[in-house]
């Protein structure tokens, strides 16, 4: 009996404090929240002598232990996935940079200095986009702004050459790229 009033009275005391604390916040949409969470721990507390009765200690201590460890390993699933998502986007960017080191190479070839190559992969690794800026071999330009001035001090053309349409038709062949996936802009 003495153990019964016992229990009661912790009941009522923490009756009592989760009373006091949701009328101590200020707003209502904060009592809401405070009100649900002593509700779920005095449903607790008022459950947990009928539970303990009821079932094997031991058997619940297993159950909350499977069900921490199902987390946990959930958890490292998805940290699996993630690592396997950013390992996949670092391959995409090592492969981009490899396929503009080559098209840099294949425009070297065709006698032009390349400003700057950038290539677009898909997630599937097929080329989206390869953008070139190329020059001249040897031709020292100074760019400000949208002018190009070139040793002579004059404006630049940036027209497409014989050169220039063989290296397109190079880069579509090895790729095999459409016409719109590649852009090359000759200054």
């Amino acid at each position: 009996m003495n153990v019964l009033l016992k229990y009661i009275g912790s009941f009522m005391a923490l009756f009592l404090i989760f009373k006091l604390l949701i009328h101590m916040v200020p707003r209502e949409n904060f009592q809401r929240y405070i009100r649900f969470f002593s509700e779920m721990v005095l449903v607790f507390c008022l459950l947990s002598p009928i539970l303990h009765f009821i079932s094997d200690e031991e058997a619940l201590l297993d159950s909350v232990k499977y069900n921490e460890f199902m987390e946990g390993l959930s958890e490292a699933a998805i940290n699996a996935e993630r690592i396997a998502f950013t390992q996949n986007d670092l391959y995409i960017s090592q492969y981009e940079d490899a396929i503009a080191l080559d098209a840099s190479s294949i425009a070297k070839q065709h006698g032009f200095a390349v400003r700057s190559a950038e290539v677009t992969l898909s997630e599937q690794f097929e080329i989206e986009r390869i953008s070139l800026t190329l020059a001249e071999e040897g031709k020292e330009d100074v760019i400000i702004g949208k002018i190009i001035l070139d040793n002579d001090g004059e404006e630049g053309t940036g027209t497409e050459d014989e050169a220039c349409r063989m290296l397109k038709e190079d880069l579509q062949n090895c790729y095999r790229l459409s016409e719109e996936k590649l852009v090359i802009r000759y200054e």
